[in-house]
């Protein structure tokens, strides 16, 4: 009982440092029979650790690892459902042309580096991305509700539980993957190689490039690859029929291509306050290289799982490398644009040329009812945060 109000005590100074400040959070009950407990009952095994949730029911749309207590602690926000199913929707929707879905990824993302830099304290990049994100904006976000309704479909699994499980991987032991790909040696020969493929992105043209290290790139690998074969457990515990293992693997690869995406846009967030902790994520390389590995790693997966007691796994490891290549071959086109659409987003952020009191004077003759329905999330986020600041508070006003 100590040990649990201690933990409670240093949750209540550490989750507002994290999530920000006016943001309401409960610590998840680990005794209701859910999905999510399930999950965690999966991640525990793994960690040979009780993990913690902390329930977030608004702030930003982000999961964050809280480092530093005595048992692995992840803040999980239900907002991060809704932006995971609008960036799933808008790569998977049927019939629209490609640069239409390039500009509505690039509205989506604007709205998450908005939404990143409010939490970090950086008001008038918030209000510059966030007037952008609802400029020229005619469409509906899709809702996360319908998903709680749905338990069983590999979609609902990754939605959920995959960005979860990744910042848990973070507390798992990286020295169990130190070896073959995720040395630090071969690491960085894939970050060069794929640095050689990507060419030039929006973050060298406006900001001095900063070497990628390999030993942060392969710590995002690793935690890729823990969620990875957690949700390929949960799914063969939760789904009727232990799940399609052809379906499991493409929303893994979906989830994860998302998340990077995801993680690329606060890691610029970060970096254009000021602080180049996170530059590593900065660059398409490192999502490069992860993707690789991830690929290799399910293929590894199934093999095992579905061909067990077999002389020799070769046959079937290269039977699931096809399957693996065969599933991510439609998804690839897909994720690319959706790296273009932050490249340019980031474009956008650091685009002088255009003041943001223009950006706001188009947007004021835009302002209607539906715009203002669509706004109302990250108007409740501006005004909880007390950030403010003359861009912010003007955007809020024409918001609001």
């Amino acid at each position: 009982m100590e040990a649990d109000q201690l933990l409670r005590q240093r949750l209540r100074r550490a989750v507002p440092q994290l999530i920000g400040g006016g943001v309401a959070w409960s610590v998840y009950p680990r005794d209701l029979d859910t999905p999510m407990n399930a999950v965690l009952d999966i991640i525990a095994g793994q960690l040979h650790a009780d993990p913690a949730v902390i329930w977030v029911d608004d702030g930003t749309p982000e999961v964050l690892a809280l480092p530093g207590l005595p048992q692995p602690v992840v803040a999980w926000s239900r907002r991060s459902l809704r932006s995971g199913l609008l960036l799933r929707t808008l790569l998977l929707a049927d019939g629209l042309p490609s640069r239409t879905r390039r500009i509505l990824c690039r509205q989506a993302v604007l709205h998450l580096l908005a939404e990143t830099a409010l939490r970090l304290g950086n008001p008038d990049l918030a209000a510059r991305c966030g007037a952008a994100a609802f400029l020229d904006r005619d469409w509906a976000a899709p809702h996360a509700d319908a998903l709680e309704g749905a338990a069983d479909s590999e979609a609902h699994l990754a939605l959920w539980f995959f960005g979860l499980a990744h910042e848990f991987g973070h507390f798992a032991d990286s020295r169990v993957h130190a070896r073959g790909p995720l040395t630090d040696a071969s690491v960085r020969t894939m970050l060069l190689a794929a640095q050689r493929r990507d060419g030039h992105d929006a973050v060298d043209d406006v900001l001095r490039r900063r070497p990628l290290r390999p030993s942060d790139v392969r710590a995002e690998t690793v935690a890729d690859l823990f969620a990875a074969d957690v949700l390929v457990e949960a799914s063969a515990q939760l789904l009727p029929g232990g799940g399609h293992p052809v379906r499991v693997i493409g929303e893994l690869l979906l989830s994860a291509g998302v998340l990077a995406a995801a993680e690329r846009v606060r890691a610029l967030g970060v970096l254009l306050g000021g602080d180049g902790r996170l530059d590593h994520l900065t660059y398409p390389a490192a999502a490069t290289v992860r993707s690789a590995v991830l690929r290799a790693h399910l293929a590894a997966a199934m093999a095992g799982r579905y061909a067990p007691g077999r002389p020799s796994p070769v046959p079937a490891l290269h039977r699931w490398d096809r399957i693996v290549a065969g599933v991510a071959a439609p998804l690839d086109p897909a994720l690319a644009l959706l790296d273009a659409a932050v490249s340019d987003a980031v474009r956008h952020a650091l685009d002088d040329e255009v003041p943001i009191e223009h950006l706001l004077d188009r947007l004021r003759v835009q302002a209607g009812p539906v715009l203002r329905a669509e706004a109302r999330d990250f108007v409740h986020l501006v005004q909880a945060s007390g950030r403010h600041g003359q861009w912010l508070d003007e955007l809020v006003f024409i918001l609001g």
